[in-house]
Parts: C-alpha cells; sequence; structure tokens
C-alpha cells in the first residue's frame, strides 16, 4: 500500500520560519516530500507536499531549510528546490539535523 499524500500552503517570512512550519507538520506523523512555487488568489507562496506515516512516526532528524550556498560544511542535502520567502522564489537545500524534532 503506497503512502498517502497531501499539499499544504506555506506563507514564511523568512528560512527559519518555513523551516519552522515544516517542522510543526511533521511533528503530525507526516514527512516532508517536496515544494513548489505558486500563488494562491494572486498571493506567492509554497505548496508544500508531505507524506502521511503511520500514527506516532516522525522523520529522522528535524528539517532545515538553507539557501543555497550556505549548506553546512559536512551536510547532505536531503532535498534542493525553490520555496517562496518573504514573497519571493528562493532556491534552497533541506538538510536534517540529528536530535528528532
Amino acid at each position: 500500500m503506497s503512502a498517502e499524500q497531501y499539499d499544504l500552503g506555506l506563507k514564511a517570512a523568512s528560512l527559519s520560519s518555513f523551516s519552522k512550519m515544516v517542522r510543526d507538520e511533521e511533528v503530525g506523523a507526516s514527512r516532508f516530500v517536496d515544494a513548489r512555487p505558486t500563488l494562491d488568489d494572486g498571493e506567492p507562496l509554497t505548496r508544500a507536499t508531505f507524506e502521511e506515516l503511520e500514527p506516532g512516526q516522525v522523520p529522522g532528524g528535524k528539517p532545515v531549510f538553507v539557501e543555497l550556498a550556505k549548506l553546512p560544511s559536512g551536510k547532505t542535502a536531503a532535498w534542493t528546490g525553490v520555496v517562496v520567502v518573504a514573497g519571493r522564489n528562493t532556491a534552497v537545500h533541506m538538510f536534517r539535523e540529528s536530535g528528532g524534532q
């Protein structure tokens, strides 16, 4: 059986707040899968896709989004793409910090 996926519109003022929004959503037994910029009634936002997990499960490590050129040394990008931050498209990497949610 394949896992169910769902989309969620996110409006963030900073990458830090975007990371927190994704982290908060993952606590509810889901895992970030993808994101893409879009418009909702003319307002730019990120349409993030999450995959439902079994109850009580959370992905390993908390998601952290950083600009492309700012991936910390020794970290590996788990996802790379474009998100909307403060109304602007921003190219980012997402990596997972150990220590859970």
